[in-house]
């Protein structure tokens, strides 16, 4: 399955940084962990600690398919 990029508007609130997804990959809940992976940010729902066991959890993501466009330059 090929998935092209999209793009989400960033906005300010005082000294943070919020991103607006676009309606078709909005999670469910309340929040989300985010993880630093280079330049770009990993994003995705907190159904538990992440960081308990990093190891596992590094596994888990490295087992999932990537979009082919996933480390392309993006502006």
């Amino acid at each position: 399955m090929k998935t092209k990029a999209k793009y989400a508007r960033l906005i300010s609130v005082g000294n943070r940084q919020a991103v607006l997804l676009p309606s078709h990959v909005r999670f469910k809940g309340k929040r989300v962990s985010v993880l630093a992976c280079g330049r770009g940010l990993l994003i995705e729902p907190a159904t538990k600690l992440l960081f308990r066991n990093p190891k596992e959890w590094l596994a888990g993501i490295l087992a999932r398919p990537m979009s082919p466009d996933f480390l392309e330059d993006r502006d």
